[in-house]
């Protein structure tokens, strides 16, 4: 299930609870503005029964490569353009992480996200360096781009 609500995607995780028929796979947004929204929909998710994570920058999709052979189903040569959502499930490249190290890693990113977010960090102040803009990508990854979290069991 990969769900992507513009910030409500607790609703639809809370409409999973009771429920018995819970996807093996299941993908949200995590909005790099928001801490206390990523902590509280992890929470749900370890709730609902899901005990290992991924944290995948949306703004690395694009170098997302189709695992050969296939993990799931058949193997589909596809190359996923900016703005996609990219792999999902087995697919996905990296280690799935237990729910306090995903916890952590998120909280790291925030910390990030405050220092050089795009939104009010220094990555604003420096609209027009590229080359500032790049070192400071570097340095504090993760603090200028947007998240989807997935979750299995």
């Amino acid at each position: 299930m990969k769900i992507d609500i513009e910030g409500l995607d607790h609703l639809c995780i809370e409409a999973l609870v009771g429920r018995q028929d819970k996807p093996n796979h299941l993908s949200i947004e995590s909005h790099a503005t928001n801490e206390d929204a990523t902590l509280k929909n992890l929470k749900l998710l370890s709730n609902l029964g899901y005990t290992k994570f991924k944290i995948v920058p949306q703004h690395e999709v694009h170098l997302q490569v189709c695992p050969q052979p296939a993990r799931e189903g058949k193997y589909v040569d596809h190359r996923f353009p900016v703005g996609a959502s990219g792999l999902f499930g087995a697919e996905l490249p990296g280690e799935w992480l237990s729910l306090d190290a995903t916890r952590e890693r998120y909280r790291r990113i925030y910390r990030n996200v405050r220092i050089i977010g795009p939104h009010n960090g220094l990555l604003r102040s420096l609209k027009g360096n590229r080359l500032a803009q790049a070192v400071l990508v570097r340095v504090f990854p993760g603090g200028s781009g947007w998240f989807d979290t997935h979750a299995t069991y």
